[in-house]
């Protein structure tokens, strides 16, 4: 909404909340801060609603023109608390004409006309106590009124401003129909290109984050690339080279991570919202999401590796580098979806950054460089299994050091058997792990999202002297 006057933004809420085809809607003040031709224009489109797909709406208003009064159907005017009118708009004139003698001037706007008569004067105490004593007159013949016509006991302003239950009712039961006769597929079909389109331009249009993580993957590519400048063939190089591989492993990870953490976490509260007017539906949102950021975040990682790989004088070829970059890539992906799963479950975005790199430093530790698995405790060893680190190190190690011969020293292959890496099939098992984390991933996330539906208490319909009561 950057960009948007507050009048745009008034209407773009108020439009959000129209995708959903609510049965009934409820407005506080939806034409204050509109000019008067905007504040027709949005009245108009309410009674369309009312007049089409037989919808309710219920708003509070101040100072209509003429224009907009007309549209009205049903009026309730209240002061100081107490219920002053309630009934059809075209009966309001003859109602304070003929039970209190006040006259609506000729030309002049009912609704301010009543508006001037119900309004407390307190200039002086005298004027005051005259208010007070005409809006008691007025409360008391509209309680008069409403037990007579509308029989709805007693003038109480609850009782009286509320439409009648079995209205409500069959539009809450009409609206559950059409929910449950939705086709799951062309629902899918119909939301996802619309949700991708606000994914992709918001991406895009997020220009600032762009320049940061751009910038700090460059930086980083610079600082590893002048400590590890252009690598050498000795023994002393081997250690170097595995120190290179699991930095650069770390710093994808951790970039994608606390991007996406601080970042969906402020995203998923719009999203609760959104989904509690019924917009749009956790599944093609989520898929929309992950086909309009995928090929932006490969960017930055890319962008990394463009310039680490040369000044370090990795293996030079274009198929070790493209593998290299496909690693370092993935990683990032699953480091995303890792934020997206935690951040699914954060109360807030604080929580998130606090539970982030505390699950990260654990999959670090079993990163397959720091730690011999056989050594620890079998308790903690399931970790090894599950560490997107050790997955993305053991690509870029295969990668690099399958065909390398150290003078004087061992083979690229014997390095990586030290390690616990196969030479030959490694890379394509660490992609394949690379893959299984983020498929899984995705989907715990959705599962959370999902089982996170925001839930309301269901108020029952007001039968007789029975309390409204509310359901989990």
């Amino acid at each position: 909404t950057r960009g948007c006057s507050g009048g745009e933004k008034k209407r773009l809420s108020l439009a959000c909340h129209l995708v959903s085809n609510p049965k009934v809607i409820f407005l506080d003040e939806p034409t204050s801060g509109l000019d008067s031709y905007q504040a027709l224009n949005v009245v108009q489109a309410l009674k369309r609603l009312c007049e089409k797909r037989r919808t309710i709406v219920v708003c509070s208003i101040h100072q209509p023109r003429q224009k907009i009064v007309d549209l009205f159907d049903d009026v309730t005017v209240l002061s100081s608390g107490k219920l002053m009118y309630h009934g059809s708009m075209d009966n309001l004139e003859g109602h304070f004409e003929n039970k209190l003698g006040q006259k609506c001037p000729r030309g002049h706007n009912i609704l301010e006309f009543v508006i001037d008569l119900i309004s407390v004067d307190a200039s002086t105490p005298e004027t005051m106590l005259e208010s007070e004593k005409l809006i008691a007159e007025v409360a008391k013949h509209a309680s008069r009124k409403n037990g007579a016509e509308n029989s709805f006991g007693g003038g109480d302003t609850a009782d009286a401003i509320l439409p009648p239950a079995e209205k409500t009712e069959g539009a809450v039961e009409e609206q559950t129909k059409s929910n449950n006769n939705k086709n799951p597929i062309q629902e899918f079909l119909g939301q996802f290109p619309l949700l991708f389109h606000r994914a992709f331009k918001q991406v895009v249009r997020d220009k600032t984050t762009n320049r940061i993580r751009l910038t700090a993957n460059l930086n980083s590519a610079l600082v590893f690339g002048s400590i590890f400048w252009k690598l050498k063939m000795d023994p002393a190089s081997m250690q170097n080279r595995f120190g290179l591989l699991q930095v650069s492993t770390i710093n994808a990870a951790m970039a994608a991570l606390m991007k996406t953490l601080t970042a969906f976490t402020k995203e998923k509260t719009i999203v609760t919202r959104e989904r509690a007017n019924n917009s749009y539906g956790i599944l093609p949102f989520f898929v929309a999401k992950i086909f309009a950021e995928l090929p932006v975040s490969a960017l930055f990682p890319l962008a990394f590796g463009c310039v680490v790989y040369p000044m370090t004088r990795l293996q030079p070829t274009v198929p070790k580098f493209l593998k290299f970059s496909s690693a370092i890539i993935m990683e990032s992906f699953c480091a995303s979806a890792m934020g997206l799963a935690i951040s699914s479950v954060a109360p807030s975005t604080e929580a998130a950054i606090a539970m982030g790199p505390g699950i990260m430093v654990l999959f670090i530790v079993f990163g397959g460089y720091y730690v011999n698995v056989e050594t620890v405790p079998l308790c903690f060893r399931w970790i090894n299994k599950c560490s997107l680190i050790r997955e993305g190190f053991q690509c870029l190690c295969c990668n690099e050091f399958a065909g390398l011969k150290f003078t004087p020293g061992p083979t690229g292959e014997k390095a990586l058997e030290n390690l616990g890496f196969d030479a030959e099939n490694g890379y394509k098992q660490g992609m394949h792990g690379l893959g299984n984390t983020l498929g899984y991933l995705w989907l715990l996330t959705l599962y959370l999202l999902e089982n996170n539906e925001p839930t309301f208490a269901v108020m029952k319909a007001n039968n007789g002297n029975e309390e409204l009561t509310g359901m989990n």
